[in-house]
């Protein structure tokens, strides 16, 4: 064991260093966010008070680190954060990322018992102005999806 930690230790990486761009420095970080737009991080870091980053975007949690700051690809790493998970209120069973599985779980309500079809459904159009109705074929459901939505769902079928 000792000698493999040894070997591990004396590993070169090989790594190579590049001067930005001043494209790449203007895209560099996320920019001024407003509250709302930009959720408090409870629990991420324990008993440091957060504060919004006027400049750069994010979270200044000291002087010297300031926290989701920097821009990113987000489908780079969102295929990796998806998981499957069946939604309680319509029993939808999709892949999601954390992020879209809370903005579904807002948008997607239980229906009243006691209400007409006809209301349900203009409540359910009302959520947001990218969904559309969507009748699956495969399934024999109607649905209020976005478009990437609709082709999640077709390739569940696949």
């Amino acid at each position: 064991m000792r000698q493999g930690l040894l070997e591990f230790l004396q590993h070169e990486v090989q790594y190579s260093l590049r001067r930005l761009t001043a494209l790449e420095k203007q895209n560099l970080y996320v920019g001024p966010q407003t509250v709302a737009a930009a959720p408090g991080l409870p629990g991420l870091f324990q008993g440091a008070e957060m504060t919004p980053d006027e400049e750069k975007g994010g979270y200044r949690v000291t002087e010297f680190l300031t926290y989701n700051c920097l821009t990113s690809d987000t489908d780079l790493y969102s295929d990796c954060l998806r998981s499957f998970w069946t939604c309680p209120h319509c029993a939808l069973y999709m892949p999601f990322t954390p992020l879209e599985r809370m903005s579904h779980e807002s948008s997607c309500r239980p229906q009243p018992l006691e209400a007409p079809p006809e209301e349900a459904t203009e409540s359910s159009t009302k959520a947001t102005a990218l969904q559309r109705p969507y009748h699956c074929d495969a399934c024999e459901r109607d649905f209020m999806f976005t478009s990437t939505e609709i082709l999640r769902h077709r390739k569940q079928h696949q």
